[in-house]
């Protein structure tokens, strides 16, 4: 009973860490309070919940001090990197690098503490051996976030990769239809929805707030970082510049962009092959050989 109870009290902690960090980092703080102004008006229709009332004023302001209290004890420098790769990823799910840390540090001590509940439980004893291992497993849940954040950061570029050669068209379209550059961002927004729109999208909203268009799209790439949109920004922002054929720069961008998709799927056919080697060899022949021998052997 005492190991249990032993083990319980290792596990229960970072549990609550992690559960304190995804309640805290479910939407960002505008909408939250817009929310939370919402449900206010209307439980004073409807009547109070007090299971609502409860998790509103309590629970989640506490998990919220949980969470701003852990990102205090973040680096400067690891903070600002983190928030580059978390707008690189486009904010999944409104986290900020202080819920990331917590996740993180949650993670951690949910695997240490785990492995060292299962150790205790079985009676085995916490020797170096087992605290080595122990410390490896926290280490490798804390890692977890950023494994998760560094897949949400390439899909998010391989998206918007994918989706350029088909914005530019469109943008060389409406360019020489008679539309503004600005008309013509907003028009891919309108029309080709996805992670290239959304990163466009921003980039316009940053213009109407004041920045250069200079500014928000030299932004956008790096947020990005896209060797394919940081050209596309380069030869837009230098044709600004100098006061070139707006046109005539983006056809031929349009058509570099196309270029490249084309060459990344011969790319990815010609890998294709060497890729099938593995399920060959060590699955289809093998069964092959089972059905052609077994009977002739029987």
């Amino acid at each position: 009973m005492a190991d249990w109870l032993v083990a319980a009290a290792l596990v229960v902690p970072p549990i609550a860490l992690v559960i304190a960090a995804g309640a805290a980092l479910s939407r960002p703080s505008i909408e939250r309070r817009l929310s939370a102004y919402h449900v206010e008006r209307t439980s004073t229709r409807t009547g109070p919940d007090d299971a609502q009332t409860f998790g509103r004023r309590v629970l989640l302001p506490l998990s919220r001090g949980l969470v701003d209290l852990a990102g205090r004890f973040m680096p400067g420098r690891a903070q600002s990197r983190l928030q580059a790769r978390l707008e690189a990823a486009g904010n999944p799910g409104g986290l900020t690098p202080g819920a990331m840390w917590t996740i993180g540090l949650g993670l951690g001590g949910l695997f240490a503490t785990l492995f060292g509940g299962v150790v205790a439980v079985s009676g085995a004893g916490l020797n170096a051996g087992a605290f080595v291992a122990m410390t490896g497993m926290g280490l490798l849940g804390s890692r977890l976030p950023n494994l998760w954040l560094s897949r949400r950061v390439t899909e998010r570029r391989r998206a918007v990769q994918l989706e350029l050669p088909d914005a530019l068209d469109l943008i060389v379209v409406s360019v020489e239809a008679g539309l503004g550059l600005d008309a013509a961002l907003a028009k891919v927004t309108q029309k080709l929805p996805g992670a290239l729109a959304s990163e466009l999208s921003r980039a316009l909203e940053d213009i109407r707030l004041g920045q250069t268009r200079k500014q928000a799209l030299t932004e956008m790439a790096r947020r990005v970082d896209s060797p394919e949109l940081r050209q596309f920004v380069a030869a837009v922002v230098q044709t600004m510049e100098i006061g070139g054929d707006l046109g005539t720069v983006l056809r031929v961008q349009a058509e570099s962009a196309r270029t490249r998709r084309r060459q990344r799927a011969q790319e990815q056919a010609m890998k294709a092959p060497v890729k099938m080697i593995f399920p060959l060899v060590f699955l289809v022949f093998p069964s092959i050989l089972i059905v052609v021998l077994v009977p002739a052997a029987l």
